[in-house]
Protein backbone atom coordinates (compact mmCIF):
# COMPACT_ATOMS: atom_id res chain seq x y z
CA UNK A 1 0.00 0.00 0.00
CA UNK A 2 1.65 3.61 -0.69
CA UNK A 3 2.80 5.45 2.13
CA UNK A 4 1.08 8.74 0.75
CA UNK A 5 -2.09 9.57 -0.69
CA UNK A 6 -1.83 9.65 -4.52
CA UNK A 7 -5.70 8.62 -6.13
CA UNK A 8 -6.97 11.48 -7.52
CA UNK A 9 -3.82 13.74 -7.68
CA UNK A 10 -1.75 14.10 -10.37
CA UNK A 11 2.02 15.84 -9.79
CA UNK A 12 2.22 16.40 -13.40
CA UNK A 13 -0.94 18.45 -13.34
CA UNK A 14 0.48 21.18 -11.03
CA UNK A 15 1.04 24.83 -12.45
CA UNK A 16 4.56 26.11 -12.46
CA UNK A 17 4.12 29.73 -11.25
CA UNK A 18 7.59 30.36 -12.81
CA UNK A 19 10.12 28.97 -15.04
CA UNK A 20 13.75 29.63 -14.92
CA UNK A 21 13.67 29.53 -18.81
CA UNK A 22 11.43 32.67 -18.85
CA UNK A 23 13.97 35.04 -17.67
CA UNK A 24 15.93 34.30 -21.00
CA UNK A 25 13.01 33.56 -23.81
CA UNK A 26 9.52 34.92 -22.33
CA UNK A 27 6.34 32.56 -23.27
CA UNK A 28 4.39 34.25 -26.00
CA UNK A 29 1.20 33.42 -24.76
CA UNK A 30 1.62 34.15 -21.72
CA UNK A 31 2.56 37.15 -22.82
CA UNK A 32 -0.84 37.40 -24.53
CA UNK A 33 -2.77 36.68 -21.94
CA UNK A 34 -1.13 39.46 -19.48
CA UNK A 35 -2.05 41.82 -22.64
CA UNK A 36 1.63 42.54 -23.15
CA UNK A 37 1.54 41.37 -26.65
CA UNK A 38 3.67 44.23 -29.37
CA UNK A 39 2.00 44.13 -32.40
CA UNK A 40 4.85 44.20 -35.54
CA UNK A 41 6.13 47.85 -36.33
CA UNK A 42 5.11 48.95 -39.75
CA UNK A 43 8.53 48.22 -41.18
CA UNK A 44 8.78 44.44 -40.03
CA UNK A 45 5.27 44.57 -41.28
CA UNK A 46 6.01 45.13 -44.85
CA UNK A 47 9.18 43.28 -44.73
CA UNK A 48 7.37 39.65 -43.63
CA UNK A 49 4.60 40.74 -46.96
CA UNK A 50 7.38 40.85 -49.66
CA UNK A 51 8.91 37.64 -47.94
CA UNK A 52 5.46 36.14 -47.22
CA UNK A 53 4.90 36.69 -51.26
CA UNK A 54 8.31 35.26 -52.39
CA UNK A 55 7.92 32.08 -51.53
CA UNK A 56 4.07 32.11 -52.38
CA UNK A 57 5.41 32.35 -55.69
CA UNK A 58 7.96 30.33 -55.09
CA UNK A 59 6.04 27.68 -53.69
CA UNK A 60 3.05 28.04 -56.99
CA UNK A 61 6.03 27.23 -59.28
CA UNK A 62 7.52 24.42 -57.20
CA UNK A 63 4.04 22.89 -57.50
CA UNK A 64 3.49 23.51 -61.17
CA UNK A 65 7.02 21.45 -61.23
CA UNK A 66 5.48 19.00 -59.39
CA UNK A 67 2.98 18.65 -61.90
CA UNK A 68 5.05 18.67 -65.25
CA UNK A 69 7.38 15.47 -63.39
CA UNK A 70 4.03 13.24 -62.44
CA UNK A 71 2.94 13.79 -66.13
CA UNK A 72 6.47 12.69 -67.06
CA UNK A 73 6.46 9.87 -64.26
CA UNK A 74 3.17 8.76 -65.91
CA UNK A 75 4.04 8.59 -69.62
CA UNK A 76 7.44 6.76 -68.43
CA UNK A 77 5.55 4.06 -66.36
CA UNK A 78 2.99 3.50 -69.01
CA UNK A 79 6.10 3.38 -71.56
CA UNK A 80 7.20 0.56 -69.62
CA UNK A 81 6.52 -2.91 -71.42
CA UNK A 82 8.14 -6.11 -70.95
CA UNK A 83 7.52 -9.51 -72.21
CA UNK A 84 4.83 -11.40 -70.61
CA UNK A 85 6.85 -14.49 -70.84
CA UNK A 86 9.02 -13.51 -67.55
CA UNK A 87 10.15 -15.38 -64.81
CA UNK A 88 8.42 -15.35 -61.37
CA UNK A 89 10.73 -12.70 -59.88
CA UNK A 90 11.26 -10.17 -62.93
CA UNK A 91 6.96 -9.82 -62.94
CA UNK A 92 6.94 -8.97 -59.12
CA UNK A 93 9.31 -6.12 -59.80
CA UNK A 94 7.25 -5.24 -62.70
CA UNK A 95 4.46 -4.93 -60.12
CA UNK A 96 6.19 -3.30 -57.60
CA UNK A 97 7.18 -0.57 -59.93
CA UNK A 98 4.95 -0.35 -62.78
CA UNK A 99 1.96 -1.46 -60.38
CA UNK A 100 0.53 -3.37 -63.12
Amino acid sequence: MAKRRTIGENPLDAVMAEHPLDAVVPDPAAARKAGKAQPLPEKDLAEAEARLTQLESEMSALIAEMTRLRGELRELKSAVTLPSDLPWWMSRIKKTIVGK
